[in-house]
């Protein structure tokens, strides 16, 4: 059987963060396993701690590919942290946010983002590798998620193999994004982008659906131009911006990740 087993760890700011970390169907100490690891990690495992009351079920659906193709790696799911959540997932401010989201206050801003990738790397994956026997170490996250995996995984490409972005929030500020990304190119990392076609029924900003579609494919050309070896597209009609979608898509993201690595 698969297990999780839960830390809490102090993180960047001196507080106690929910670690829960999967172990694989037959899980075997000394045999070297890829790990994930995956932001919003209340939303990752129960629905029962779910902020939107879904999850992505990545267990279950880990378990499903190990019995169908024997693709085994460990999960290590990081809780945001609430109401920071906006602050630590992206190293750069962002001053408009509200004309994208009318009922965020001001004071989400960003900029925290530095810190939490430098926890991250310096205190988390040295504790999960001391605790478990790892091999490469893939990054991934949705929405504001996927914004700081893109980050961590450009801005540490010697500890990250891979990056997955799930329906990535470019808006909170495109411009920041995309240079870092393309002034830290490192063209051995795999990436994965993928973005539905109804992310957003925001009635006070009905251009929004096309602002996230746009974005992502922007950022894809961005790669395109860059020569990137191993990269991946997918563009999901009628996908909204939900645990829903990307549980429905993650399966087929570790289908194919375990092809390129």
């Amino acid at each position: 059987m698969s297990k999780i087993i839960t830390y809490y760890l102090k993180d960047y700011q001196n507080k106690k963060r929910r670690i829960q970390v999967y172990l694989p169907i037959n899980y075997d100490e000394k045999k070297p396993y890829h790990v994930l690891y995956l932001h919003d990690g209340q939303n990752v495992f129960d629905p029962q701690f779910s902020y939107s009351g879904l999850s992505w079920n990545v267990d279950k659906t880990l378990n499903q590919l190990y019995n169908e193709n024997k693709i085994a790696l460990i999960v290590v799911a990081i809780d945001n942290d609430g109401a920071n959540r906006f602050n630590e997932y992206s190293p750069f401010t962002s001053v408009n946010l509200n004309d994208y989201i009318s009922w965020l206050k001001p004071a989400y801003h960003g900029g925290l983002g530095v810190n939490y990738g430098d926890w991250l790397v310096n205190d988390l994956i040295p504790f999960v590798n001391k605790n478990y026997c790892t091999n490469k170490n893939i990054i991934a996250g949705s929405s504001m998620g996927g914004y700081i995996s893109l980050y961590i995984a450009y801005k540490y490409p010697d500890l990250f193999h891979a990056v997955g972005a799930f329906s990535t929030a470019i808006w909170f500020n495109k411009k920041e994004l995309f240079n870092f990304v393309e002034t830290n190119f490192n063209s051995n990392t795999i990436v994965y982008l993928d973005i539905g076609t109804n992310e957003t029924s925001d009635i006070n900003n009905k251009e929004f659906n096309q602002i996230y579609l746009n974005d992502t494919l922007e950022l894809d050309q961005i790669f395109i131009k860059l020569k990137t070896p191993k990269k991946q597209l997918v563009v999901d009609q009628g996908g909204i911006h939900s645990e829903s979608a990307w549980e429905k898509r993650f399966p087929d993201f570790i289908t194919w990740l375990f092809q390129m690595l």
